[in-house]
């Protein structure tokens, strides 16, 4: 499954990622395409309705840089800003593990590990700020209503 918000062309070093979520380098974009494929689909289309969803995956498709600053731009950054803290937050346990055919270990030394309360707050967060930012997203939506007619059918 291939998200359709984000490209591989652009996280080659976690480019796009860092603008919505400070990450660490590491965080390779084959690690969360999946995750973030799967909450497109789970979160956004049901949200946006087929034809504003497709709307948008054609904008960045057509713009990746999305360099034009106008409001199908600002949709997707504000979709992405929600769409990254969900993905990490759904797969987070997974995204943390290092899986093959040995076992299941974490690549993090055990001095170097979060406290599990850490863990905790961290998966808290990312989930409280994707899901309230969709709020914010309805928000702009509504105030946009007139650029957004793909939205007000979808309801």
């Amino acid at each position: 499954m291939e998200p359709k918000l984000f490209t591989s062309q652009l996280n080659e070093y976690a480019e796009e990622f860092k603008r919505y979520l400070p990450v660490n380098i590491n965080l390779r974009f084959e690690t969360v395409a999946s995750p973030l494929a799967l909450c497109e689909e789970t979160y956004l289309r049901p949200l946006f309705g087929k034809a504003l969803f497709n709307r948008m995956a054609t904008y960045v498709k057509d713009h990746p840089t999305l360099d034009s600053g106008d409001s199908d731009c600002t949709l997707i950054e504000k979709t992405r800003f929600a769409l990254i803290r969900l993905a990490v937050w759904k797969d987070y346990d997974i995204i943390a593990a290092n899986i093959s055919d040995t076992g299941v270990s974490a690549e993090v030394d055990k001095e170097n590990r979060l406290f599990r309360y850490q863990e905790e707050n961290l998966k808290r967060a990312l989930k409280e700020e994707g899901f309230n930012y969709l709020d914010n997203i309805l928000e702009f939506l509504e105030e946009n209503s007139q650029e957004f007619p793909e939205f007000e059918q979808s309801g």
